[in-house]
């Protein structure tokens, strides 16, 4: 009885065992199923990335199709495909990173050159969704290839032709005489089967003409005010042979294709009143950028105008004198890291009312801010933060100069830029300057010039005693405070610190505020003058100051 009873135990036993190991065995199963490579979560995961792929080559080929619509009704070519990442209901939905394209929680949906693909058709699946594209194995940047004959404005361009610069001149006067210059003696076509390979003015009578111009290098297009008339760029053509190359051209009123990659363009009184977003799209190697010299005309710039000139290093009067601009967009030179020069990129803005403050805060190597926004009188104040990164810069001369409606300068405002040397006519003529912050040079330790830097500041009422006190290195004070007619005294250790200054001349002229002056500051011009320094008229005209007479005639 035990012995049966004991079998039948062990078969019990041996039975739930098995059980066990099938239930485990089918555990296992399902959550392989579920769990693994191939697993329902797996899939489901996967199922989600392709649906989140899917949606975003159908934003972006959406894009495209919008801004092809748009240049088709505009008679331009089929803009750049890249431009399409660059819309607003593409960049609502995705930003760029990298090489890789986000969703809006930073999660990584695809590459940047997949998503071009597909606008191209050239993923499986994907069609291109306007316009013709040639595939190419660098498909970043990529334009649509062009089918010949080509009809832009109304003008037919035969595939021959494709090489030659086609211009239209639209003549609004009864004639206009404008003046032609390629430099290099290369062909011109009047449209009136004229051919010459150099001409000087040449007369245009009302309505339009369509010019050709071939085989050239440089080109100069001049307006001198005989006749009014508009031109308009077709075509840009082909340049080769030479590094320095460059065009001039007045009165564009509308252009249909995107600039040549290494040929900056100025643009001088332009007639057009809106830059397409898309004019720099193949500048991708070029170092100096084109300009809009005196176009009053303009109010407004795309902020990714400059998206793609990655190794731009020159913006020199990128938008001088163009009185209607009233605002500059922050990401405007985001991507342009290589920067180094700003040099009078809005001189001359007169109608600019503010700056904003993360305009540069990418630009790391920019070393020039020379006249920077010189002439911009509707400036009421600078953003403190504006040069926080610009740790490399070295010059702000006339960057301010003539902003007669700033009425304060943020301490901060240099606290970062410790490699600075010149602050040479920095606020010269802001005549709505009162104060000026006793910090703004405390880092600035390697500065060596500060003429005429605070010169015609008439509405200074007074200096801080510790301005320079850790300018140690300054050499040069050259008319610092000349005109400077509502100052009625002067710190007496102003230059206490500044002992290798050589040059003081015209330091104080002018100032006919001044009641007196302080005899350490006179003493300080004496032994300047005695190692051989320039002192000259450092007084000159403080006539109202009480010792005036009795200071060294070489300092009057």
């Amino acid at each position: 009885m035990v012995k049966k009873r004991k079998k039948k135990n062990a078969i019990t036993l041996l039975a739930l065992v098995i059980t066990i190991v099938i239930m485990l065995l089918l555990a296992g199963i399902a959550i392989q199923m579920t769990m693994g490579e191939n697993g329902l979560i797996a899939k489901s995961v996967q199922a989600q990335k392709e649906q989140a792929k899917v949606e975003l080559y159908d934003t972006a080929k959406l894009s495209y199709a919008t801004l092809n619509a748009k240049a088709l009704e505009n008679g331009q070519p089929s803009p750049q495909v890249e431009l399409a990442l660059a819309t607003t209901e593409f960049t609502n939905k995705y930003n760029i990173v990298g090489d890789d394209v986000t969703d809006k929680k930073g999660t990584i949906i695809d590459t940047k050159e997949n998503v071009l693909k597909a606008i191209m058709g050239e993923i499986p699946g994907s069609t291109t969704t306007g316009g013709s594209v040639t595939p190419s194995t660098t498909p970043v940047p990529s334009t649509p290839a062009e089918s010949w004959p080509k009809t832009v404005a109304g003008v037919t361009i035969p595939e021959e032709e494709k090489n030659d610069m086609i211009i239209k001149i639209k003549v609004i006067d009864a004639k206009a005489k404008i003046y032609f210059s390629t430099f290099d003696g290369k062909i011109i076509d009047y449209g009136t089967g004229n051919h010459t390979e150099r001409a000087d003015g040449v007369e245009f009578y009302n309505g339009e003409h369509i010019i050709k111009i071939s085989k050239f290098e440089r080109l100069s297009l001049e307006d001198k005010k005989e006749g009014d008339y508009e031109v308009e760029i077709l075509q840009w053509g082909k340049i080769t042979g030479n590094p320095l190359n460059d065009f001039e051209i007045h009165n564009v009123s509308k252009v249909y294709e995107p600039e040549l990659d290494k040929v900056p363009v100025m643009y001088r009184n332009a007639k057009f009143t809106e830059i397409p977003e898309w004019l720099f799209s193949k500048k991708v190697t070029s170092e100096d950028m084109s300009k809009f010299h005196n176009c009053p005309g303009l109010t407004s710039i795309p902020e990714g105008l400059f998206k793609n000139n990655v190794n731009a290093k020159y913006f020199t009067d990128a938008f001088y004198g163009c009185t209607g601009l009233t605002s500059i967009p922050e990401g405007l030179f985001n991507n342009n890291v290589k920067a180094e020069s700003f040099w009078s990129a809005f001189n001359g803005c007169t109608g600019l009312t503010s700056i904003p403050e993360g305009l540069f805060k990418n630009n790391v190597n920019a070393v020039n801010f020379t006249d920077t926004f010189r002439g911009c009188p509707g400036l009421t104040s600078i953003p403190e933060g504006l040069f926080n990164n610009n740790v490399n810069a070295k010059n702000f001369t006339s960057t301010f100069y003539g902003c007669t409606g700033l009425t304060s300068i943020p301490e901060g405002l240099f606290n970062n830029n410790v490699n600075v040397k010149y602050f040479t006519y920095t606020f010269y003529g802001c005549t709505g300057l009162t104060s000026i912050p006793g910090g703004l040079f405390k880092n600035n330790a390697n500065a060596t010039g500060f003429d005429y830097t605070f010169e015609s500041c008439t509405g200074l009422t007074s200096i801080p005693e510790e301005l320079f006190n850790n300018n140690v290195k300054a050499e040069r004070f050259w008319g610092a405070f000349n005109g400077c007619t509502g100052l009625t005294s002067i710190p007496e250790g102003l230059f206490d610190n500044n002992v290798n200054a050589t040059g003081l001349g015209n330091a104080f002229k002018g100032c006919t505020g001044l009641t007196s002056i302080p005899e350490r500051i006179i003493e300080f011009g004496k032994k300047v003058k005695e190692k051989g320094g320039i002192v000259s008229s450092m007084f000159y005209g403080c006539t109202s100051a009480s010792n005036y007479n009795s200071i060294p005639n070489y300092l009057k």
